[in-house]
């Protein structure tokens, strides 16, 4: 450790090359709902699936690299539920949704 420059060396057998990726995607990325307005929400992976799980190997076992591919729709099985903060609802089964805006609110007079 050398303090004065701040590095650290070490000697070491082993390297890790990580990379960060973008594995999933709401779809559309960004929007605008309109007031009583609404708008379709899919879920894209770019996991290598191989199974039923979303764990998968740093390194095959063929010794291959792992490849991205095309997006394909996330199976539904991994969609726990689908939640939307602020003003509206959104209603999901599996790997779709749909956003509803609610309409405003009728003009209220304020009580006297």
């Amino acid at each position: 450790m050398n303090k004065a420059a701040k590095t650290v060396t070490v000697q070491s057998d082993h390297f890790s090359n990580w990379a960060l990726l973008q594995w999933l995607q709401l779809n559309p990325v960004a929007t605008t709902v309109k007031e009583a307005g609404q708008t379709n929400l899919t879920v894209t992976s770019y996991i290598p699936l191989s199974g039923d799980d979303l764990f998968t190997p740093l390194v095959p076992a063929d010794g291959q690299d792992i490849t991205l591919g095309e997006g394909r729709p996330l199976p539904g099985s991994f969609v726990k539920s689908w939640a939307v903060g602020g003003v509206g609802s959104v209603q999901g089964t599996a790997d779709r949704a749909c956003i509803r805006r609610r309409p405003p609110w009728p003009n209220l007079k304020p009580r006297t």
